[in-house]
């Protein structure tokens, strides 16, 4: 039991005060510059996905046309080689 109060006697007591470091100061960076910065890091991931996005796109809408194209072509097709073939008289020349 004596050696608990020898312990306590020896401990140190905080006479001295620290301060924090501080961080060292950082630069102001404005506003515009960090929008540019951000934008030129962004930019070609944007680019890359906004050029898939619009691919994909444009080719399921093509999909989605392609038949009634078809059609449509088909029926100009006919329509001309009737005209074609009334007006020689029934020749394809």
């Amino acid at each position: 039991m004596n050696s608990v109060k020898n312990s306590a006697r020896v401990l140190p007591t905080l006479t001295h005060v620290v301060r924090p470091r501080l961080p060292p100061a950082q630069k102001v960076i404005e506003q515009s510059v960090l929008v540019e910065r951000v934008w030129k890091d962004l930019d070609p991931l944007l680019e890359e996905r906004l050029s898939s996005a619009v691919e994909f796109m444009v080719k399921e809408q093509l999909n989605a046309l392609m038949p009634a194209l078809r059609d449509e072509i088909e029926a100009a097709v006919c329509a001309a080689l009737v005209s074609h073939l009334s007006s020689n008289g029934g020749k394809f020349e």
